[in-house]
């Protein structure tokens, strides 16, 4: 199993980043010593196409795996994809491609699902989840013409703060994550927060069922804390009250041995020490649930 934590290079630019890392190779560097494996690098429609491949090559120095985390809601997004020219897609699948070279592991892709009559896009369901699905049916196709590129779709947040609307996205519950893959050579991206908050609306049961379980590729790690507005997530693990424990060990049950990203700010009130004891602290504990599912 490999742990890792998220980077999105817009934060270098923060004076609270710069304050307590300086720059992103001192980061990636500490997160090396904390015990971490990859780094999962943000990737909107507005990154240069260059800018993750370099940044990619900076966590590799480091001595470190990457994954990559698109976050395309305009004309890549997963609900318009039957609009799409697909090629819009190359400078990921590149970069993804370079990097897995590069670094001799696998990179990992993380889309979203897409979104309901919500802009810019305002596609009807029956629409947007026909064009979600044929998306992830040929993103697990052009993934395996890239040695080393592995797609996998995330569960969805089931609604967008303030607007709060009941539906908004696709891939807000266990099953429909399965309907939309289904057929699809892409594994499912278990977000404890969002299905967490999807069962807390009463979406699906608390629990995921077995099939969901045994597809799951990869996890985004984070707790849920209650605010005066309401539950927040990508809170660290042990800090509030999300069910994270019963997920890992169901994971555990089903042989689950892949990628965990703690999906959690870096920039952290006690600075490199403090962030530094809470990854290690939580890889402790997820490996002692693990231990103890071996027979």
């Amino acid at each position: 199993m490999q742990y890792g934590i998220k980077f999105d290079p817009a934060w270098a630019g923060g004076d609270d980043w710069r304050e307590q890392f300086g720059d992103p190779d001192r980061a990636f560097s500490a997160a090396r010593r904390w015990g971490l494996d990859f780094v999962e690098l943000t990737w909107t429609e507005q990154t240069p196409p260059g800018a993750i491949a370099a940044m990619g090559r900076r966590v590799w120095q480091a001595g470190l795996g990457c994954s990559i985390h698109p976050y395309f809601y305009g004309e890549l997004a997963a609900d318009v994809f039957d609009r799409a020219d697909p090629a819009g897609f190359d400078p990921l699948f590149d970069a993804a491609g370079t990097l897995a070279d590069l670094t001799g592991g696998e990179v990992t892709v993380v889309f979203h699902p897409g979104r309901i009559d919500y802009e810019p896009n305002f596609r009807p369901a029956d629409e947007a989840f026909a064009a979600t699905r044929a998306f992830f049916r040929w993103a697990g196709r052009r993934a395996g013409e890239v040695p080393g590129v592995r797609v996998l779709c995330e569960t969805n947040m089931p609604v967008f703060p303030p607007d709060d609307r009941d539906r908004q996205v696709l891939g807000m519950t266990y099953r429909e994550c399965l309907d939309l893959t289904d057929g699809a050579d892409v594994g499912i991206c278990w977000d404890f927060g969002h299905a967490f908050a999807s069962a807390r609306l009463g979406h699906h049961p608390d629990m995921p069922p077995p099939a969901f379980v045994r597809r799951v590729g990869h996890v985004h790690a984070h707790d849920t804390v209650r605010t005066e507005t309401g539950a927040v997530d990508h809170r660290p693990l042990g800090v509030g009250f999300c069910p994270w424990r019963e997920y890992f060990r169901l994971l555990a049950g089903a042989g689950f041995d892949a990628r965990v990203l703690f999906e959690i700010a870096m920039v952290n009130p006690g600075g490199q020490a403090g962030l530094g004891e809470i990854v290690g602290g939580s890889i402790a504990e997820i490996d002692a649930i693990f231990a103890a599912a071996r027979p």
